[in-house]
């Protein structure tokens, strides 16, 4: 083998590894993404326990579509998404669904006046996002 190959070789493994921790910091923002939503998810489900009714359900959805807006917008201004990122984002929001619906069916119809359901159902709900959040921090 050629000097010269052996240090374009070199020299491409280099920044092969430079460019590697450049996506791995830039990739950081999913974790913030999926740990402000898990707070979303846990106060805008405890919010329809604390106000019952259409009042708990207005304080909810406006709470819920703003921070989700906001998160949309943060989400397509980021430069770089780490590989496999669709589909782990398609399975915590997958299970976020239908824990929010489990505890909010039950929560509505067997539960509707009990805070503590609904501290405990916003923690539930919470969890997949948050979970999710701590594992790609972790990355």
């Amino acid at each position: 083998m050629p000097e010269e190959d052996h240090l374009s070789a070199t020299q491409a493994l280099a920044r092969a590894e430079v460019l590697d921790g450049l996506v791995r910091r830039r990739a950081r923002w999913y974790a913030r993404y999926l740990l402000i939503m898990g707070a979303m998810a846990f106060v805008s489900t405890f919010a329809i326990g604390l106000f019952p009714g259409p009042a708990g359900a207005a304080v909810s959805a406006v709470l819920a579509c703003a921070v989700a807006g906001c998160l949309v917008v943060y989400a397509l201004r980021q430069p770089v998404n780490r590989r496999g990122l669709a589909v782990h984002h398609g399975v915590v929001h997958g299970l976020w669904v239908i824990l929010y619906l489990i505890v909010l069916t039950l929560g509505l119809n067997r539960f509707g006046g009990s805070l503590a359901w609904w501290l405990l159902g916003a923690f539930v709900v919470a969890l997949p996002h948050l979970i999710g959040g701590l594992l790609e921090a972790r990355r």
